[in-house]
């Protein structure tokens, strides 16, 4: 579903734990070309927390035409 919604979205919210987990379901890797942070607030590891993660909001960049690259008109969101 991720790998689906990122070429329809122009922001996302994104969740990067500084842990390698075992699962079987993952985000999946994206051309991070189209896109810029432009928001990130890192938290280190606490007595709540064991692992450090950061929070990153993503926007699509606007291509030279003024619509955004590689996107709709749409606006949506994937939070992971």
């Amino acid at each position: 579903i991720y790998a689906e919604a990122i070429s329809r979205v122009d922001r996302m919210y994104l969740t990067q734990i500084g842990h390698r987990f075992d699962g079987d379901t993952f985000f999946p890797e994206f051309d991070p070309t189209p896109w810029t942070e432009t928001h990130r607030e890192e938290h280190p590891a606490d007595d709540r927390n064991p692992h450090p993660y950061t929070f990153l909001q993503l926007d699509r960049v606007e291509s030279d035409g003024g619509e955004v690259a590689g996107g709709s008109a749409g606006s949506g969101v994937v939070d992971s």
